[in-house]
């Protein structure tokens, strides 16, 4: 049987028309024909020829039917399995070229010499080794589906699972953005990517109990804007802090009422409804599932009310929880003196005149002047023109009304309980639980400064020791720490808070103490660096100018110059708090020989040490080796100069140095050790030379059998470091070897 056969005649080549030219179809059955064309290398679309399949006419007709559907919609996104999508270009022009059959070697090796190669598809790929991100196929695989949930509107984002988003655009490229993880359980995602809420990660952020700087404020009925106002104002007019709304008051958390979802917003309502307006921070953030506000609150540098006239302040309660309380008119003027706004010893006492000053008063400030060296050109002046110089008096409607610096220099006694009961000195003399001295005084500065001194100067011990030419005395109590840090105490104390200055003589120190604590800005870190903050201007500068207090407001180095000076502790201010200052003078035995060795260096200097050198001196004698970071931390100032206050004590011969670099450390000198009758010691702190150490080293191991690198350093008083490099250097001349590693590793002998 012969069947009729369609043949493209386009697509025949050469060979396969020699074929048929020289063998006629004519005759011929079905095998034999496909047989011919197959030789040729023929491509027909004959039903009968199906062995023609090969051609990849199926494939090219399943590829354009996938294209199709893809094109209508059907197909979406195929996965390529390398970690990306193919994305058709143009699926309509889909071409299947014909292929010749490589074999699996020559495959692979085209494979690897072109690549992820574009055939007709424009293929958006992920490389499928991610380099440093290692991102393993179940991570990539989530990316994925977290893609196709982003395109379908489920998600907000596609998180890679890496700490940002995989952005396909070319094969050999990988971006990464960074983006602002969820963090709140129970949040909704979009919420949390396109809110302008500040989402702050705390896991349990929130204080325990309530403090002077913690409030809770409970939002489960709504919180009114004025009770939320007052809390904030008075956290501002303490020392500030933080208010949580959605917090009860035993700690639990209940969660922000709806309506203050939006609780950025509150920082504008805060700053409207307060004068002067409070700029706050306003936070929310969820705990336990719940969201919470909080508002971060800054210490006012002047007293905030309310727009309504509210003034308040937060205080403390005898059961140790705090409340909001009253500023009460006297607290008023305490809070602007510690915050240095108001001068309280500049203001008129209104119901006084000059009555109330005392003529004798005025003769004793005269001879204090030159007695003290003040300012001489006060003594010639008239006693009108002295209470003006001074600011003793202001001139108000036509007369002259004393100031609050004015009664406490002039004042007589009556008009001193009068107008200022608050002032007030008690010098107390203290044996064991016996209380020998225990007198109070209501009487104007001037009198009470030369009453206290008389008490200090009979009490006073001195000794002699011998300096070159000179005999030196050593009194038990410097007499000028005593009097700046005396003096201190009546001119910063606080004359709107009941209470008296204290001195109090104890067998080995003299304390001193005063109402009212360091002014703003001072703290016992910066005490040797901070600016002069007096909290009474007025009545300081008078007590500089009559030669009382330090003209330079640094009286604070003349204390610490009469302690350390004499080898005796610096003085110690750690018992002072939010309401008092203390000060502990310490007494005791002298270091006569630390003494001599500051006499003769100033000296030779021609002027006292400073305060830096006298502490760096009392360092090393009390701890024997120091270094630049320990200075630091006692003068109150960086490292580099610590650094030069050591060097110029090199320099002098008082001190040594050991080591280079971080590990420089210092002792006294052995010159210095030798005055002082100590020379052993200085064999001691200056340790053994490297042999000596290597032997004892050694000598030790063969007592205990090992030792570790804090034994060597120990032994030799190094550092770790050093016995490091030390036990290595025995290594490598095979004395020693390690056993073990890390830190429990040891030495012993080979």
């Amino acid at each position: 049987m012969i069947l009729p056969v369609r043949i493209d005649r386009g697509v025949l080549s050469t060979r396969v028309v020699g074929a048929l030219r020289e063998a006629p179809l004519h005759g011929r059955s079905l095998k034999e024909i496909s047989r011919t064309l197959r030789t040729g290398g023929a491509r027909t679309r004959g039903r009968p020829f199906s062995s023609l399949s090969r051609l990849r006419v199926r494939k090219k007709e399943k590829a354009h039917a996938k294209a199709r559907r893809r094109k209508e919609g059907g197909a979406g996104e195929q996965e390529n399995g390398l970690g990306g999508f193919f994305i058709p270009q143009k699926p309509w022009r889909l071409r299947v070229r014909k292929k010749k059959r490589l074999t699996q070697r020559r495959k692979d090796a085209k494979r690897e010499r072109q690549g992820n190669r574009r055939t007709g598809w424009r293929a958006f790929l992920f490389p499928k080794n991610l380099g440093g991100f290692a991102a393993s196929r179940e991570k990539k695989e989530e990316a994925h589906a977290k893609a196709q949930r982003r395109k379908e509107g489920e998600a907000g984002g596609l998180e890679s699972g890496l700490g940002g988003f995989f952005i396909p655009q070319k094969p050999w490229r990988l971006r990464v953005r960074n983006i602002p993880q969820p963090t709140s359980a129970g949040y909704d995602e979009q919420r949390q990517a396109t809110s302008p809420e500040r989402i702050v990660d705390m896991s349990r952020a929130i204080p325990e109990r309530e403090s002077l700087t913690v409030e809770f404020k409970s939002d489960r009925p709504r919180l009114s804007d004025t009770d939320l106002v007052i809390a904030v104002v008075c956290l501002a007019n303490t020392e500030g802090g933080e208010l949580y709304v959605g917090v009860e008051d035993d700690g639990h958390v209940s969660g922000l009422h709806p309506e203050h979802l939006n609780f950025p917003s509150v920082a504008a309502l805060i700053g409207n409804r307060t004068v002067p307006p409070l700029s706050v921070r306003a936070e929310i953030f969820h705990q336990d599932g719940l969201p919470i506000g909080r508002l971060i609150v800054p210490k006012a540098r002047q007293l905030v009310a309310t727009s309504n006239g509210l003034l308040q302040r937060r205080r403390m309660k005898l059961d140790g929880t705090p409340e909001c309380g009253p500023l009460f008119p006297h607290e008023i003027s305490q809070r602007q003196s510690d915050l240095g706004i108001l001068d309280y010893s500049a203001l008129p006492v209104s119901m006084s005149s000059l009555a109330d000053f005392d003529p004798l008063e005025r003769e004793r400030l005269r001879q204090c002047v030159e007695r003290y060296g003040g300012d001489r050109s006060l003594v010639g002046l008239a006693d009108d023109e002295l209470i003006g110089s001074l600011g003793l008096a202001r001139r108000e409607e036509g007369r002259w009304v004393p100031t609050v610096a004015g009664l406490l220099i002039l004042g007589k006694e009556a008009a001193l309980r009068e107008h200022l009961p608050t002032h007030e000195v008690a010098f107390q003399v203290l044996e064991g639980t016996d209380v020998k001295v225990n007198e109070f005084r209501r009487m104007p500065l001037l009198k009470t400064f030369e009453w206290v001194e008389q008490q200090f100067l009979a009490r006073r011990v001195e000794q002699e020791t011998q300096a070159g030419l000179f005999r030196v005395p050593i009194p038990n109590y410097d007499p000028r720490a005593f009097r700046e840090a005396f003096v201190n105490a009546l001119v910063h104390r606080d004359y709107t808070r009941l209470g008296a200055v204290h001195v109090r003589w104890e067998p080995e120190a003299i304390s001193i103490s005063n109402p009212g604590g360091f002014m703003e800005g001072v703290t016992l870190d910066n005490l040797l660096v901070v600016e002069p903050r007096p909290r009474n201007p007025l009545l300081a500068d008078a007590m500089k100018r009559i030669g009382l207090a330090e003209r330079t407001g640094r009286g604070i180095d003349l204390i610490y110059q009469g302690l350390l000076r004499y080898g005796r502790p610096a003085p110690n201010y750690h018992r002072s708090d939010a309401l008092t200052v203390t000060v502990i003078l310490s007494g005791g035995e002298a270091d006569v020989r630390m003494l001599q060795t500051i006499i003769e260096e100033e000296k030779r200097l021609k002027h006292p040490l400073p305060v830096d050198s006298l502490i760096a001196l009392h360092l090393l004698r009390k701890e024997r080796r120091i270094d630049t970071d320990r200075v630091a931390r006692h003068i109150q100032k960086d490292e580099a100069t610590a650094r030069q206050v050591l060097e110029r004590i090199v320099e002098a011969g008082l001190a040594q140095a050991h080591g280079v670099k971080k590990g420089r450390t210092y002792t006294l000198s052995p010159t210095l050790y030798q005055q002082m009758g100590q020379p052993a010691d200085d064999v001691r702190q200056a340790g053994f030379d490297p042999i000596q150490q290597e032997q004892m080293v050694l000598q030790y191991v063969q007592v205990h059998a090992k030792i570790t690198r804090k034994d060597a350093a120990s032994l030799c008083r190094i550092t770790d470091d050093q016995a490091y490099r030390l036990l290595h250097k025995l290594m490598k001349k095979n004395q020693l070897q390690r056993i073990g590693t890390g830190p429990g590793s040891a030495y012993v002998l080979p």
